[in-house]
């Protein structure tokens, strides 16, 4: 009977980040960076948010390019947004 429970919440909790990874691959764009308005570097590296929202789901707020990075799905998806930056060598924003 306990056994039953544990794998039951397995799958409960395999599904959640199925769905979280799912989630992020539809409102990122992977392929396009979102940059913040106000910094450009900081320790020699481009300060970088993290991967681009698409645009259906969020559009830029400044100029139509840059982000606050207060902006929900850089707060959903924070941990998706930190990988991001390090892989691909980005510094993250001082906010």
């Amino acid at each position: 009977m306990k056994r039953a429970y544990v794998q039951m919440a397995l799958v409960v909790a395999l599904v959640l980040m199925c769905t979280y990874v799912l989630a992020a691959l539809i409102i990122f764009d992977f392929g396009q960076t979102a940059y913040p308005f106000d910094e450009e570097q900081r320790a020699g590296k481009q300060v970088a948010i993290g991967p681009r929202p698409r645009s259906w789901v969020i559009t830029p707020t400044y100029h139509n390019m840059f982000y606050t990075g207060r902006e929900w799905p850089f707060r959903l998806f924070l941990p998706v947004c930190y990988m991001y930056r390090a892989y691909k060598g980005y510094e993250s924003p001082t906010q």
